[in-house]
């Protein structure tokens, strides 16, 4: 195994701490895109038709693709909490300069995100499926 110089240990850490600030982003940005997405769809369906205007079709669908998208968004919020854990674990390394530590943060068996892995592939899976929902929607709201 390679001794690192102490200079080098810390560009180490600078640069873990600056990955998991840009998947944080990353995760940040798809909680936006679900929760304005509902916000839009309730938006445009109180102040165009209202609820009485729709079909129990066109009803089930609007619920159901609103759930998935709040769904996707609870679960990337709490894969954002484990990437903040995760942040804080590296810092506290950072103080003792142990590499050997911070290198299980991004080695692919690490436990903390094979634990919470599902919780990624759910909230992808459940964006998807609630904006192909959306799209459903939409297309039954101009064409039907």
């Amino acid at each position: 195994m390679v001794k690192l110089k102490d200079a080098n240990k810390i560009e180490y850490f600078k640069e873990l701490i600056r990955a998991l600030e840009s998947l944080k982003s990353h995760t940040l940005l798809y909680i936006s895109f679900d929760l304005g997405l509902i916000g839009f769809s309730l938006n445009s369906l109180l102040s165009d038709r209202g609820v009485t205007g729709l079909t129990l079709d066109q009803k089930i669908l609007l619920a159901g693709g609103i759930a998935l998208l709040a769904i996707s968004a609870i679960f990337m919020a709490l894969y954002m909490g484990l990437l903040q854990k995760e942040r804080t674990r590296a810092i506290d390394w950072l103080v003792t300069l142990n590499v050997r530590e911070a290198r299980t943060i991004h080695t692919p068996g690490n436990i903390a995100f094979r634990r919470v892995g599902f919780v990624v592939y759910i909230a992808g899976f459940t964006m998807l499926i609630g904006l192909l929902i959306y799209v459903l929607f939409t297309f039954t709201l101009i064409f039907i």
